[in-house]
């Protein structure tokens, strides 16, 4: 008994001592991960800031600087001139300590005007990478605005060898070739100091990456430009399908804390990667010092129970055997013995071991489901594949010739919001079901829900034959029938190739749901089989950039039928490709498109920028690509009535001036139609026309209304002469005035006052 007590004050000693351990290093861990998370938001928030504030400036310097346009469209450019621009471009640089230099690219002159020298021509120029990019139109095949490059060349003397990052802006004419381009690129080492300003220390290091895994920003300057998405925690970082979030990894053999943000609007990763052991050093040396207190107080707490067992236990027990104490057990008035206690015992330990084997038969489904998903998900390798365990979890599935069927809910994420994810999981429950009732006829399959939008079914077939594979295309079509009729829904199932081991299972379920993805091509609610599609072939990837030019030709003139037609080429262009080129080629035309659009429509606030910047979640949404052009096809039409009704209000306040100068100014005998055209920055055709559509008079219509209308009235109110009425109206010719008053009134201006007279006199 006194062992019994020390035991279990030395258990409760040891479990709070665990307790506190682990919930000071729950808190401190806590407190490193929140400072991570803000150190990463503050390099994302300055990192946005800056180059967004940058790339506002800049734009509006290639739109509206008149010498920086200049530079651009100007012809014959003299030596006066090309100073000027070289002051202005060093003003430019002053006003941003980031800009590195500066290029300017004149296509009418060929020649390149730079801060850093003097100007030479495009043939000539130091910067050979910058030209080339222009030259192939690879900006397009960028990630985003900015580029990441490494620069090294010799300019009168000096060497320049940095990273930087360019920004570029190119107007590009009908013939897809650059008329002028604009090049800031800024100096990679003074951006990842302002990253770092605040909160870093030498236990953290923040670094950029893109979407495939290219250094953009390092504070090692040897990892510029390098693709690490080799490395297994970039990887993780970058599959990861939450905007923002932490991870634990190991980074150059050692534990580290992985903090990261992905920006959409920029296409770029911000991570944050902190060694581990040395931020939670302080928690790990508490942790020391509570376990080893912990460890001399339950040895204490042995001790002092060896002894008291010694000097207390054996009297106790040699009572226990004198006296025969009855127990409560008992069987009527006979005491037990010390065997019939064992007994008892162990048979209460039996029944124990039966409600735990009972309890372990209902854990079994969970056990069997916990083991599929494991070889769908490709964790159990070769090596520490268990035989033994399948007969174990009663599995009815065996290695050799395996097929996975995986049968994916057409439309989720509209049946999540119209059933919400409850009722969806007892829609899949139901699927389940019809799957197990229709395959069992045919097969001994096992089916797990491994996914939120599908349910994968694995069954073996006798050998590859076509016959087999046959019989498994009838019985997903009679699946698909019956979810179909029961359930009202919509399924594609994809059948992937068949597989002869368990470690094969992963491979086997790619591409079942590779296969089903392709619904995207052939559509909804099909039974496709990987080896027919993979079998097609598919041609060599080709981004068709004519076509895409010929689309945003359409969005920009407004013409949305041609629109369409245009977007039905660049699909039946792309539909001879892979998956996975289809969703890259329609990503770029969505970039594309979000470029040309915010040229139309300058208002960053926009639902529809928002729509296009979020295109990839867009093609998850729907299912084929007939969906994609509905919803596209209806979003450039927003985007153009959006362009159309700025340009009308617009014009309405030009014509609004117009109205005002004519009447401000009508009785100016040399009023002319180009004077007034000229006062509010059109052409005179322009003029015409837009004044027309709002008055449906023209404008020397519009002016001689005015001008009678008031000699009318001078007529009527004064004495004056009508040859002074006219000079006032602006008509200095008399006969003119009284040739153009008649055709106007019907009346002579004499005849007018007299008529006038005449009928007050008879009122």
């Amino acid at each position: 008994m006194a062992l019994s007590y020390m035991l279990i004050g030395s258990f409760f000693i040891s479990i709070f001592a665990v307790v506190l351990v682990y919930r000071v290093t729950d808190e401190i861990t806590s407190e490193v991960r929140e400072n991570s998370e803000k150190m990463v938001y503050q390099s994302y928030t300055t990192a946005n800031i800056v180059l967004s504030n940058a790339y506002r400036q800049f734009y509006n310097v290639f739109n509206k600087d008149e010498w920086i346009s200049e530079a651009l469209y100007g012809s014959d450019l003299d030596r006066t001139e090309i100073g000027k621009i070289g002051m202005r471009l060093g003003e430019l640089i002053e006003t941003n300590p980031l800009v590195h230099s500066i290029y300017v690219y004149n296509y009418q002159d060929r020649i390149v005007i730079s801060n850093l020298s003097t100007v030479r021509t495009i043939e000539q120029f130091y910067d050979e990478e910058m030209t080339e990019i222009i030259k192939n139109g690879a900006i397009a095949d960028k990630q985003g605005y900015f580029i990441p490059r490494s620069v090294n060349f010799e300019i009168l003397g000096r060497s320049y060898n940095s990273n930087i990052i360019s920004l570029i802006f190119s107007d590009t004419g009908p013939d897809s070739f650059s008329h002028g381009v604009l090049a800031v690129n800024f100096n990679q080492r003074l951006f990842q100091q302002l990253l770092t300003q605040g909160g870093f220390d030498s236990s953290s290091n923040i670094m950029i990456v893109n979407a495939q895994g290219t250094v953009i920003s390092h504070p090692d300057r040897e990892w510029i430009n390098r693709n690490v998405s080799g490395e297994r925690y970039i990887r993780n970082v970058i599959d990861a399908k939450a905007k923002k979030g932490n991870q634990m990894g190991f980074v150059n053999g050692s534990k580290a804390m992985i903090t990261y943000v992905k920006s959409d609007s920029l296409g770029w990763i911000f991570i944050v990667v902190s060694d581990y052991q040395q931020l939670i050093g302080r928690a790990e040396l508490l942790k020391r010092f509570i376990l080893t207190i912990t460890a001399v107080f339950a040895l204490l707490a042995l001790i002092a129970g060896g002894v008291f067992t010694n000097r207390f236990y054996k009297p106790v027990r040699r009572l226990l055997l004198k006296a025969g104490t009855a127990s409560a057990e008992a069987l009527g008035d006979k005491a037990l013995s010390e065997y019939e206690r064992i007994y008892r015992s162990f048979d209460t330990m039996e029944s124990r071991i039966a409600r735990l084997q009972s309890d372990l038969k209902q854990h079994m489904p969970e056990s069997k489901k916990a083991y599929l998903v494991s070889l769908i998900n490709g964790e159990r390798k070769p090596s520490i594949v268990d035989p033994d365990k399948p007969g174990k979890l009663g599995l009815r599935i065996r290695e050799g010739k395996l097929v996975v069927c995986v049968i994916r809910l057409d439309q989720y994420s509209r049946l999540v919001e119209q059933f919400g994810t409850n009722d969806l999981s007892l829609l899949k429950y139901a699927i389940t079901n019809i799957a197990e009732e229709v395959a069992s006829s045919r097969f001994s399959p096992e089916i797990v829900e491994d996914a939120e939008d599908n349910v994968s079914m694995i069954f073996n077939i006798a050998d590859q034959s076509q016959v087999k594979m046959g019989e498994a295309i009838s019985m997903a079509v009679e699946i698909q029938g019956h979810i179909r009729k029961f359930l009202n829904l919509s399924v594609t199932i994809g059948i992937g190739v068949v597989a002869e081991r368990f470690d094969q299972i992963r491979h086997a379920w790619n591409s079942a749901s590779q296969a089903a993805n392709y619904r995207f091509i052939y559509g909804k609610g099909k039974v496709l089989v990987y080896s027919q599609i993979n079998h097609i072939g598919f041609k060599a990837y080709d981004y068709p950039i004519q076509l895409e030019n010929k689309i945003m030709d359409c969005l920009k003139s407004g013409d949305l039928r041609k629109l369409g037609d245009s977007f039905d080429e660049f699909a039946a262009y792309i539909r001879e490709m892979n998956i996975d080129e289809i969703r890259l080629s329609l990503t770029q035309l969505m970039v594309m498109t979000l470029r040309t659009s915010i040229e139309m429509v300058d208002d960053p606030e926009e639902e529809w920028m928002m729509e296009l910047q979020d295109a990839h979640s867009r093609f998850r949404w729907h299912d084929t690509m007939e969906e994609i052009r509905e919803w596209y096809i209806g979003l450039c039409g927003r985007i153009m009535n959006i362009r159309d009704t700025k340009a009308a209000n617009k014009s309405s306040a030009l014509i609004e001036c117009m109205a005002a100068f004519i009447h401000e100014r009508y009785s100016d005998p040399n009023l002319s139609i180009a004077e007034l055209a000229d006062e509010i920055g059109l052409s005179t055709n322009y003029a015409r026309k837009i004044f027309k559509d709002r008055f449906g008079l023209s404008i020397s219509n519009y002016i001689n209304d005015i001008r009678f209308k008031k000699a009318r009235e001078l007529l009527i109110e004064t004495d004056l002469p009508a040859s002074k009425i006219g000079e006032m109206i602006g008509m200095t010719n008399p006969s003119y005035f009284y040739v153009a008053f008649k055709k106007h009134a019907g009346k002579t201006p004499d005849h007018f006052r007299r008529d006038y007279g005449m009928k007050q006199l008879a009122e």
